[in-house]
Order: structure tokens, then C-alpha cells, then sequence
């Protein structure tokens, strides 16, 4: 069922597909009721810490790094794991990138997951109980999750491994690839699982959330929580000149100081093939299945696009052939002059040609301000 109607200026926002309401949009009635189950959650949660302390020891000369956050949707995890592993690479770093897959095959089965790079001879062993999968594999993303799908198509040359079971995935990474790096995507509340630096992002207007624990609020952790880390980042920062404010609100929230960055996030179009793109001429469709809809708009805005119509589907939403049909009779009806939608999105996207042929990406490159983050990456153990 199709909820539209809803305006944001000069944008119609479509919902194809029913949404859940997110947490910081119900009412005051609503989340009042969801307080005692945030009380639980909150018990559950700080015993699990009680049971589960961060082990010591290390794998090694690799480095394990974990990128986490204590807010759940639109952190912007992924496209800081993607900016380290590209910066790894450039300098000669062998870095592998692991997940748990969200919402995918892999996931489901509990198995350990491998996608190989571009060149499998790096490949230093194969070992049992593990399914490798080809890069160019149709539909990817239901394997790995989209997420994983995003990071395949970026980084061509990174493998990648995906287990529910982080340790295993660990254990496969150091095994077939003799990595130097091993970068976790979502691994703050992992707490039996060794790293050797623990970064946690923010979401720089609201570092957190509505203040709530989940189910009533957003938040995993407290913002006490943040105490364990090694580093902070706050994801898309408006401006360099935030930062200091910002890091004064986290000295307050853990009574501790802790070194902080700003992302800056920059997005501009390409076509499916990876060529640069002009911003398009004429009013245009933006599509996307993501967190936080309302600034992928607005990126697209600050790179000189007029977005008329946004095409919104929930969070991880898997594409089939009606979303394509539905997609093209909002495309007809508003007479937009052509759609971008995300990197996440177009790993989904790009196997319905009826889709497909017509979209733009917008690529998200970041920028980081304030604290040399990726410096300290290099040689976390130093």
C-alpha cells in the first residue's frame, strides 16, 4: 500500500511501502508507555556488560579495529569503515573488512561468509565450514546484506567476511588473508570480542537521539556508555566550527575526555558504469531505502540538485520487480527530468533493468575535521 501526500517544501514525499514510525517521531503518549520496556532493556543490557568484559589479548600484529555507535539506525558506520579501508589501501595496508550482514542469507544460516577480492590469489588457504561468494554474484546484497553489497562494489579489491559470530569472522580474516587490519562495522556492544581501538560515531545534530533507551528512545547504550571508547566521531557535521561544542556536551556525558573528529560528508553523481556526472538538469526523483531519508535530500541539494519527488522505502528494503513498476509510475506521473538514489540503494537496484537504466548514484566521499583519526588507525597498537 502506497502513504503519500506528505510535503517538505517544495518536495512530495511518497512512502511505497508502510514505514514504521521511528522513535523520535511518536508521540509523547506513545513513548511513555514504552518506558518500562526501556527499563528492561536497560537491566538487560548492563548485565550483559557485567557477564561479558572486553577480554584481554590480542591477534597478533593485526590490528582490530571496531567501528560502533550506541544509537541505532543511520549512524553512518559503513562509509566510515569504506573511507578507513580505502586510506589503509592507498598506503600499502592489507585491511579486511567484517560484519555480521544485516538482515541477510548469511546471517540467517549462521554460516561465515567470504567475499573474495577481485584477485583470489591472495587467498592463503580454503577452509571447511566456510561459503565463498564472487564479488560480480547476482544479487549480493540478499547474501551479505546491502550494506556488504555497498562495501563489495566500492572496494573491489578488500575482501570482505560476514558471520553473526564476530570471533569467527576474525579467525576466517586472519586465516585465508594475512591481513593488517581488520575493521568491524558495528561492534561497541560486542562485549566479549577483543579490538584494539574502539570508535564510536554520533550523529552530530543529535548526538543523543531523544535521550531514551530503546524501544521508547533510539539510544542502545547511555550516553555514559561512550566511556569505553577510544575515539568519537560525529557523523555529518555541518561545519569544522561545530566541533568544539560538541566535544565539550561528550566531556560532560562521560566525565572523561576523549579524543574526538568531525565527518563531513560530500555527495556527488555518478552514473552506474562510475563515471562523474553534472547535477541534473530539471527537477528530480531521489530514491532511497535508508535511515534517514531527509539527508540524503538534502546532500543531494547541496550538490546542486532540485529535488522534487522522494521515493522513500523503510531501511534495508529489498527491491523486487512491483517496487520497479510502482517506481516508474511516480516517475511518469511528476515528470521528473531523472532519479538518484544511494550506493546502498543501487547494489539492490542494479539487477532491474527496468530500474536501473534510468538512475544516477550519488557517492558519498567524507571528509574528517578535527582529530587524525585515520593516523591513529594505522598503528593502533603503538
Amino acid at each position: 500500500m502506497m502513504h503519500s501526500g506528505e510535503l517538505a517544501g517544495r518536495t512530495k514525499i511518497v512512502y511505497p511501502r508502510k514505514r514504521m514510525v521511528a522513535a523520535e517521531d511518536r508521540s509523547a503518549g506513545s513513548r511513555a508507555l514504552l518506558v518500562p520496556a526501556a527499563w528492561i532493556y536497560r537491566l538487560v543490557s548492563t548485565g550483559q556488560k557485567k557477564l561479558k568484559h572486553k577480554p584481554v589479548g590480542t591477534y597478533g600484529a593485526v590490528a582490530i579495529i571496531s567501528i560502533g555507535n550506541i544509537e541505532v539506525g543511520g549512524g553512518g558506520k559503513t562509509p566510515f569503515c569504506i573511507h578507513l579501508l580505502e586510506a589503509l589501501t592507498r598506503e600499502g595496508y592489507r585491511p579486511v573488512y567484517a560484519s555480521r550482514g544485516f538482515k541477510s542469507e548469511s546471517e540467517r544460516l549462521g554460516a561465515v561468509t567470504v567475499v573474495l577480492p577481485k584477485e583470489p590469489a591472495s587467498v592463503l588457504s580454503i577452509e571447511a565450514q566456510i561459503r565463498f561468494v564472487r564479488r560480480d554474484a547476482a544479487l549480493l546484497d540478499r547474501v551479505v546484506g546491502d550494506e556488504g553489497a555497498m562495501v563489495a562494489w566500492r572496494l573491489p579489491q578488500v575482501p570482505l567476511v560476514f558471520s553473526s559470530c564476530k570471533t569467527k569472522a576474525i579467525k576466517a580474516a586472519i586465516s585465508l588473508f594475512d591481513p593488517t587490519h581488520i575493521i568491524l562495522d558495528d561492534a561497541f556492544q560486542s562485549w566479549g570480542l577483543y579490538r584494539d581501538l574502539d570508535v564510536v560515531l554520533l550523529d552530530a545534530r543529535k548526538p543523543f537521539g531523544n535521550g531514551r533507551m530503546l524501544p521508547a528512545g533510539t539510544l542502545r547504550e547511555e550516553p555514559s556508555a561512550l566511556s569505553r571508547a577510544d575515539w568519537i566521531g560525529f557523523n555529518d557535521l555541518p561545519d569544522r566550527e561545530d566541533l568544539p561544542a560538541l566535544e565539550e556536551s561528550i566531556d560532560k556525558a562521560t566525565s572523561c575526555k576523549k579524543p574526538v573528529f568531525g565527518i563531513l560528508r560530500h555527495a556527488c553523481l555518478q552514473s552506474p558504469e562510475g563515471d562523474p556526472c553534472d547535477p541534473i538538469d530539471g527537477p528530480i526523483a531521489s530514491l532511497s531505502s535508508i535511515a534517514r531519508p531527509d539527508r540524503f535530500d538534502q546532500s543531494l541539494e547541496r550538490c546542486g540538485c532540485d529535488v522534487r519527488l522522494s521515493i522513500r522505502y523503510p531501511d534495508h528494503h529489498g527491491y523486487g520487480n512491483d517496487d520497479a513498476q510502482i517506481v516508474q509510475a511516480l516517475l511518469r506521473e511528476h515528470k521528473v527530468a531523472g532519479v538518484v538514489t544511494t550506493e546502498k540503494d543501487w547494489v539492490k537496484l542494479r539487477d532491474l533493468e527496468s530500474v536501473s537504466s534510468t538512475i544516477s548514484i550519488a557517492r558519498l566521499e567524507l571528509e574528517i575535521a578535527g582529530g587524525n583519526i585515520v593516523d591513529r588507525i594505522k598503528k593502533p597498537q603503538a
